[in-house]
């Protein structure tokens, strides 16, 4: 059986692949902190409302009466952008980096990627436990 079809999981992988890259960001942020004219980096956040619509397939609305008006809806859009953060602190060298702001994200993205990681785990021993598996 590949779990990997079901919604849940694949809204899990969603989930860590952006708390991951999210991760690779605030890295480097940290890692250019003394690094003048540096603008730290952060991705857009990811919502429950992101995940549903990129696993569903987009509904356009019809128009069945010659008064009504054509909607024209935007495509929904992955986690490829990120955005440059202008903080109110600035280094004098102009560096916008604070490092206790980054840890803290760090630390926040930390225990949304275990969380994630041990809501996989969870709902996979609950397949095994469903199917009779051993060990379950």
């Amino acid at each position: 059986m590949n779990l990997s079809n079901l919604t849940l999981f694949k809204m899990a992988h969603d989930q860590m692949d952006w708390l991951a890259e999210r991760q690779k960001l605030l890295s480097q942020n940290i890692a250019n902190a003394n690094t003048p004219d540096y603008v730290g980096r952060d991705l857009e956040p990811l919502t429950f409302k992101d995940m549903v619509v990129s696993r569903t397939q987009p509904t356009r609305p019809t128009l069945t009466h010659p008064s009504h008006l054509a909607a024209n809806l935007p495509e929904p859009s992955r986690f490829d952008d990120f955005k440059e953060r202008r903080p109110f602190e600035v280094s004098p060298d102009n560096n916008h980096v604070i490092l206790e702001e980054q840890m803290a994200k760090m630390s926040t993205t930390k225990g949304r990627y275990e969380l994630a990681a041990k809501l996989v785990s969870k709902h996979i021993k609950m397949v095994k436990a469903a199917l009779g598996s051993p060990g379950a």
